[in-house]
């Protein structure tokens, strides 16, 4: 009984879980037939997430073309969030690929709009992340502490504690193994239960990194064991 917009909009829910769940290859597929459909928005919808799919699989020529036709329909796509969701997913590409300037310009573009405090929870974290690889990353802390509140206020979970992961990394760096190994424990909990695979598996790894470098091997192993997992 539903309309074909309808089923379209309940397909690219589908992709999203499947992506979501960790099986990026099967999203891919599910979204694609999504890139005919007669709705703009639709198909600049699915080619976000088949960017992101791409990004995460590490294919980078993929992704690249694909975001190039993601970035031409841009201005025919009349929802002002989408289309910084879109920027957002090319700001996500260009921080895997290394280029890490081209991400922190698309992410200072959203965070000067006016974006939905989600989108701009998605474009601090990459802008962090920039910011962190092209060792640019304030002395202080209240960046990363004001990425991490903004995320939780708008209920994503999973992107304050990539930005958590993001704070771990740079006490680290610091010589503050101990503090950042902390951090992370007490956040573990709720790392789990996002169910996201790409934010567990990151999490347990770094957390394997940093107890082998403090000496404790039987945690360590621990850790790594369940980032394999």
């Amino acid at each position: 009984q539903a309309t074909s917009k309808q089923q379209e909009q309940l397909n690219f829910l589908n992709a999203y879980a499947t992506a979501y769940d960790g099986h990026y290859e099967d999203s891919i597929k599910e979204a694609r037939h999504l890139l005919d459909s007669t709705d703009v928005e639709m198909r600049f919808r699915a080619g976000a997430l088949i960017v992101n799919n791409y990004a995460l699989l590490r294919q980078f020529a993929d992704g690249l073309r694909q975001l190039d036709q993601m970035l031409g329909l841009i201005e025919k796509v009349k929802d002002t969030e989408l289309r910084e969701n879109g920027l957002g997913v090319a700001t996500f590409l260009y921080n895997q690929v290394g280029q890490y300037e081209l991400s922190l310009h698309y992410a200072e573009r959203i965070l000067a709009g006016s974006a939905p405090e989600r989108t701009q929870c998605f474009a601090g974290q990459a802008k962090l992340e920039s910011l962190q690889q092209l060792n640019a990353l304030p002395d202080g802390d209240d960046l990363i502490h004001g990425v991490i509140d903004q995320c939780n206020a708008a209920g994503e979970r999973m992107v304050a504690n990539f930005a958590r992961g993001t704070l771990a990394r740079k006490w680290a760096a610091q010589g503050q193994r101990a503090k950042a190994v902390s951090l992370l424990q007490k956040h573990l909990h709720e790392i789990e239960g996002t169910g996201y695979p790409r934010l567990i598996g990151d999490i347990q790894s770094l957390m394997a990194e940093l107890l082998l470098a403090q000496g404790d091997v039987a945690n360590a192993e621990k850790h790594a064991t369940a980032a394999i997992a």
